[in-house]
């Protein structure tokens, strides 16, 4: 479907249709006052029930655009960026996977603690009650915004920190917080008002006011009601008829390219060193797009056939009494299993 026609002829067609709805039950006709007042609010005098019928045409109309042409409608389904483009991929991990989803999810937060570790500021180890969280070295200025931010709520002090398996320890208040963090820095810039779309809403609410104005039995106190109770819906509607940002569109477009990629069914053949360092530095970005599995088993499986056994690899950064990198997919999935727990 064309969303552009569409989206162009539902902002003519349907201000006009509800315009014209309520000023002809505006009219001053008998007949028109008792469709208003007996028939759709028989316990109000037909200005009141005007009133309401105003308002809720006007909050029908955002709420139908919100619907029918979100944020994202308008989101291209498939990637536009080829494979080929995503080796210089300029968002963190956290961040692509905010832009994969275009709204936050758990797995940001496991990225940007993974991230911190790749960078040897933290490090984890397995707990009898899940995995402790250790801060081994100051956090750089390189580092993304919300991996700062990480580091600053629960590192700072240099206190181990615990992820209990059942959902409990000190990560409670910071899941609430970076989700906070990560709709406020990133989710903000996602979506910006369509004015072809807010202004049919302004003239819509204006000839509501003339509707009601024209009501039998309307007084002043009836238009200050409306005017009041229309602004705080344009208000609203504003932020319901958005078009996605180039930031948006463009950003989810690389982060699905980005998943394309680290999906692929092939690993190309390097060196066990070069494939181990090609593997950790896409590994966060990996688990932010849901794709770390499928990049974990890759290289195991590249790893193999350039004649090094995965099972014998440790991590520097996360110890649990074994080896091998088929323990970060364990890691992972626990991770989120514990953070899902969460309110």
């Amino acid at each position: 479907m064309k969303i552009q026609p569409c989206l162009a002829a539902f902002s003519a067609v349907t201000p006009a249709f509800f315009s014209a709805s309520f000023l002809l039950l505006s009219g001053p006709s008998p007949a028109n006052a008792a469709i208003a007042e007996n028939l759709l609010f028989p316990n109000l005098p037909s200005s009141c029930g005007v009133v309401i019928i105003a308002l809720l045409l006007l909050a029908a109309y955002f709420v139908l655009f919100f619907l029918l042409f979100g944020v994202r409608s308008s989101v291209p389904q498939k990637p536009e960026t080829p494979l080929e483009e995503v080796t210089e991929f300029s968002f963190s991990p956290a961040e692509a996977g905010f832009l994969f989803r275009l709204e936050y999810d758990d797995s940001c937060l496991v990225a940007a603690l993974i991230q911190l570790a790749q960078q040897k500021v933290i490090s984890i180890s397995s707990h009898h009650l899940g995995w402790m969280f250790h801060r081994e070295s100051p956090c750089p200025g390189t580092v993304a915004p919300e991996e700062r931010f990480i580091f600053k709520a629960l590192f700072q002090k240099g206190q181990p920190v615990l992820l209990e398996k059942n959902g409990g320890g000190d990560f409670r208040q910071i899941k609430r917080a970076f989700r906070r963090f990560m709709n406020r820095h990133y989710g903000r810039n996602l979506a910006k008002t369509r004015m072809t779309a807010f202004i049919p809403g302004v003239i819509l609410a204006a000839l509501g006011g003339i509707a009601v104005s024209r009501a039998p039995g309307a007084s002043m106190v009836h238009i200050l009601v409306y005017g009041l109770f229309a602004a705080a819906i344009l208000f609203t509607g504003a932020f319901l008829v958005v078009k996605p940002t180039s930031y948006a569109k463009c950003g989810n477009a690389a982060a699905e390219s980005l998943r394309q990629h680290l999906t692929a069914t092939r690993i190309p053949a390097t060196s066990p060193e070069e494939t181990l360092r090609h593997f950790y530095t896409h590994l966060p970005h990996a688990i932010a797009l849901d794709a770390a599995r499928w990049w974990i088993t890759r290289n195991c499986e590249a790893l193999y056939s350039a004649g090094t056994n995965p099972a014998q690899i440790e991590t520097e950064w996360y110890s649990n009494g074994e080896k091998g990198l088929h323990e970060l997919v364990s890691l992972v999935e626990d991770l989120l299993k514990a953070l899902a727990k969460m309110p």
